[in-house]
């Protein structure tokens, strides 16, 4: 659309009169899954960078009671045609445990997700649970993104991840882009998590796996070893159950080593669901990727955890 044919839009919005429905298309929509601290903000950022995608932003996720209303007032605002608001450093790969700055940096998306969700946790969601979920209403704000930006929609599916046999079933045209790091940095990154954004690192922090129950009740270091452990096992496991063409899995460390691969795979990944990715990659953005596998803490802590977390290995193989 044009400048004045979004004014207009716009206008028709704000005075509560009904515009048309977007309809289903067939444009994949990829979700980006994993533990926390695994690598998916990086991955979202240099992902959306390449202009292959619409993603969310900090602006979209203002208004997010409305994907048309949101779409057309990002747009309006700074689109650089229309020369009303200059937005630079767009994407700067500086975030706070997902959370970035800037109008048109990439989001979590949190509120919009919520809007479709029984809850506000990152977690494992029971039948029950999942029978409240309005995958409907979902898929059709993304297809309004999909449909504004005529290109797919990346964004995190944490949401969904310890659930994503059942949301594949019911959002179609779904690829869920799983990113697993090395567990020890992981765990190192939750850990220190856990002080900064709860005060203390005997409080739990983030995703809640179906073992939480039990979990709560151990050491700090099984905590967050099972978390790990339990996350990645549930979206394992889950994958395991999808067609080839709705899932990718890729590693923290190659992804840091050669970003550029991830795109080669993702781009072939959209071949497999009739669908030709366009990629603007620049040597800029490559080098911004920075690999995170440094040991920052106590010695004896991280001994502690990866005690902990092969101990989950071995109970699991001893079953």
């Amino acid at each position: 659309m044009n400048e004045l044919e979004l004014i207009s839009t716009f206008k028709s919005l704000a005075s509560g009169i009904e515009v048309e429905k977007t309809n289903k298309n067939n444009i994949p929509t990829t979700y980006i899954v994993g533990c926390p601290r695994s690598g998916t903000t990086a991955l979202l950022q240099h992902l959306s960078e390449s202009g292959a995608f619409a993603y969310p932003t900090n602006c979209l996720t203002r208004f997010s009671s409305s994907m048309e209303l949101a779409t057309v007032i990002q747009e309006l605002l700074f689109n650089q045609d229309f020369g009303l608001v200059q937005e630079n450093n767009i994407i700067d790969y500086v975030s706070d445990y997902g959370r970035s700055n800037g109008a048109l940096n990439t989001n979590e998306f949190f509120h919009f997700y919520r809007r479709f969700f029984p809850n506000l946790d990152i977690k494992h969601l029971e039948k029950a649970e999942l029978e409240c979920v309005d995958c409907d209403a979902l898929s059709q704000q993304i297809d309004v993104i999909t449909t504004f930006y005529n290109k797919p929609f990346i964004n995190k599916g944490l949401m969904m991840q310890y659930n994503i046999d059942y949301f594949n079933s019911q959002l179609k045209d779904s690829i869920f882009l799983y990113i697993k790091r090395n567990e020890l940095y992981v765990m190192q990154s939750i850990y220190k998590a856990r002080i900064k954004e709860r005060g203390s690192e005997n409080c739990w922090w983030s995703a809640k796996p179906k073992e939480y129950a039990s979990l709560i009740d151990m050491d700090v270091f099984s905590q967050i070893a099972g978390q790990v452990y339990y996350t990645n096992r549930a979206i394992e496991e889950a994958l395991s159950k999808l067609p080839q063409e709705s899932k990718l899995e890729i590693k923290y460390e190659d992804f840091v080593s050669s970003p550029q691969s991830i795109f080669t795979r993702l781009k072939n990944k959209y071949s497999e669901n009739n669908y030709q990715l366009n990629i603007n990659l620049t040597v800029e953005s490559v080098s911004q990727i920075k690999n995170g596998n440094v040991e920052q803490l106590d010695v004896g802590i991280l001994k502690n955890l990866q005690k902990a977390y092969d101990k989950f290995v071995e109970n699991d193989r001893s079953k």
